[in-house]
Formats: structure tokens, C-alpha cells, sequence
């Protein structure tokens, strides 16, 4: 292999808008844009399986945010396969209850099981058949040691959501919608983007 060239210092201002301790990836979204943002400024762009080799280094899920389409997720989240899902018609509610859950203790706490059918095979389907087939393994323990997060996930159901879940371990948790939902108070205030896919 080549060697690869460096840069010159270069200064960075990254202005965080994903909240902390969320459950939407953040942290390792900003890693895998500033490095792509790196490579698009360097004289000998590195070529996309070497970029994500590095972001790979970076944390396992980065090289996902180096994607421009929907990508199943396996392993510990390095290994990643294009998969057939499109939400463009629905409507999707984003909440941050702005409880922070670390990252580490929800690993710790989570017992993944083995589902009956592959995801690939469920979310490639009707998102009307997701709500009793697509499990997020970390809700468990995290509604155990926040029941208002259960609460929350269970007034979005009610709002008429098709299928919502914990965003990863949390404590965000989404709703997806056929159209903008009447939300009750409890949860409207903790809304922080909504709108059609």
C-alpha cells in the first residue's frame, strides 16, 4: 500500500447539535464527518474502504456514518450490508427526555436475544408489521432503571404510532407516524425534531 500522505494542522469547529448520552450516535457521527470532511480536503483522497477502515478505529459504528443509504448493522456494528427500507412517506417523532444514559453501563446491563426472524427480513416489510417483531434489547433495563422512559415509549402508541422504540440505549426514543400525531403534553415538550422522513 501506498503511503499515506499527512495534512497540515487544520482548525476545527464542530457545532454539537445531537444532545449527549442520547442514543443517536452523536458522538461517533461527528468523528466519521470530520474525518470525511478531512479526506475531502486532502490532495490524495483516501479511497472509501481505507476511510472507513479509520473510522472503524474510531469507534465500530462510524464507518455506518460514512453511508449515504440504509445499511444493516451486525457484529458490533462494523459490519454493514445495504438494506431495502424507505420511511420517505411517514412521519417521524424524535424525543430527548434530557436523562443521559452512559453509554458503558447500558452495554453492561443489556442481554441480547435472538429474534425468530432476521431483521433484514422484518424491516424490509410494512412498518405496520414492526411493533410486535422489531426489539430493541436495550429497553429492558433501561425502562427498569427509568420507568418514565416505558411511559414515554407507551404515550407514543397512543398518539397512534406505528411502531416506536428506544433509540439505541437511550434515552431518546422515536415514533413513526402515517401523519403528524396530536401529541399529549407529557411528551410534546420533550420533542425535539419531528417532521416527514
Amino acid at each position: 500500500m501506498a503511503s499515506e500522505q499527512m495534512l497540515p494542522p487544520v482548525a476545527i469547529h464542530l457545532h454539537k447539535q445531537i444532545p449527549v448520552g442520547a442514543g443517536l450516535g452523536g458522538g461517533s457521527s461527528n468523528a466519521s464527518t470530520v474525518l470525511s470532511g478531512l479526506n475531502a480536503i486532502s490532495e490524495t483522497p483516501l479511497p472509501p474502504g481505507r476511510l472507513a477502515e479509520l473510522a472503524g478505529q474510531l469507534g465500530s459504528d462510524c464507518p455506518f456514518f460514512l453511508q449515504k443509504h440504509p445499511m444493516l448493522m451486525e457484529g458490533r456494528g462494523e459490519l454493514l450490508s445495504q438494506v431495502d427500507v424507505s420511511l420517505g412517506s411517514f412521519y417521524l417523532v424524535l424525543l430527548f427526555p434530557e436523562i443521559h444514559i452512559a453509554t458503558a453501563e447500558a452495554y453492561k446491563a443489556v442481554s441480547p436475544r435472538k429474534p425468530e426472524l432476521h431483521l433484514r427480513q422484518v424491516i424490509e416489510g410494512p412498518v405496520q408489521g414492526w411493533k410486535d417483531r422489531v426489539f430493541n434489547d436495550f429497553e429492558p433495563s433501561i425502562f427498569e432503571g427509568f420507568p418514565v422512559l416505558k411511559r414515554y415509549k407507551l404515550a407514543l402508541y397512543r398518539a397512534g404510532a406505528l411502531y416506536a422504540s428506544l433509540s439505541g440505549s437511550g434515552s431518546s426514543l422515536y415514533g413513526v407516524y402515517e401523519k403528524a400525531p396530536v401529541l399529549p403534553g407529557e411528551i410534546r415538550k420533550h420533542v425535539i425534531w419531528e417532521g416527514v422522513v
